[in-house]
């Protein structure tokens, strides 16, 4: 039986720092990870080829493009799962309901314990 292809993972933040830090966590958990950090280059990676991603860990304050509208372009485009984090509280019930259970959230400050957590949970897995 071939081996399973690795599960690939899209990372959007403009925060330089950060983003270098959640790929790196992800990654060492067996993840494959593309990283952007800007809205229209988020879109336009994934748009370009939906069925390529498993998950997109969204920052929803990004400086080019509203994160809740890159999110609903996201569910729209493919069946991609979204890990969206911020500082900020979100309401995913401004999602409409069949795209809810593809949706986590993950508070920013958090640790690497949190964000593994958060992704293995959305991705049916456990850490």
């Amino acid at each position: 039986m071939p081996e399973a292809l690795p599960t690939r993972v899209l990372i959007v933040d403009d925060e330089e720092p950060l983003l270098q830090l959640i790929q790196r966590f992800v990654s060492h958990a067996g993840y494959e990870v593309d990283v952007c950090s800007s809205g229209a280059d988020a879109w336009r990676v994934f748009s370009n080829e939906p069925a390529r991603y498993s998950l997109v860990v969204l920052d929803l304050t990004l400086p080019d493009m509203p994160g809740e509208e890159l999110a609903r372009r996201m569910l729209e485009a493919g069946g991609a799962k979204l890990l969206i984090s911020s500082g900020y509280p979100i309401d995913i019930e401004g999602f409409p309901a069949a795209e809810r259970s593809r949706i986590g959230f993950l508070h920013k400050p958090f640790v690497p314990r949190m964000l593994l957590d958060a992704v293995e949970g959305l991705m049916g897995k456990r850490a």
